[in-house]
């Protein structure tokens, strides 16, 4: 059984979309303001779709919109790896990533909406 780890970035790129540069801070909830939407949800269902001999792959993935909301209602075998605040930093990032690491994940994915 291969292990991936699935770390997304929730609003990563949504910043660029509306002429800002990133998302970080106040930035975020400007972008917000500007109309910006989420790019992420799409790349990770584009990651998903695209996997081969699924039967073989165990997903450990982030809580909730890091991860866990992406794979949840979708058939795939997973483990929620941590916890998360409502907002989210690159410290819940390295966090996570580092428990993933310390679970022998065969690989890591990380998603983010402006093509990281």
């Amino acid at each position: 059984m291969k292990k991936i780890g699935l770390i997304a970035n929730p609003i990563a790129g949504m910043g660029g979309s509306v002429g800002l540069k990133g998302t970080d801070g106040d930035i975020y909830k400007e972008a917000i303001e500007r109309g910006a939407t989420p790019t992420t949800p799409k790349r990770v269902k584009d990651f998903l779709c695209n996997i081969k001999n699924l039967e073989n792959i165990v997903f450990i993935v982030a809580p909730g919109k890091m991860g866990e909301d992406y794979v949840k209602n979708s058939g795939l075998k997973f483990t929620i790896i941590g916890e998360i605040d409502e907002i989210t930093t690159a410290e819940d990032t390295k966090r996570i990533a580092g428990m993933m690491v310390e679970k022998s994940i065969d690989i890591l994915v990380f998603c983010g909406g402006d093509g990281t």
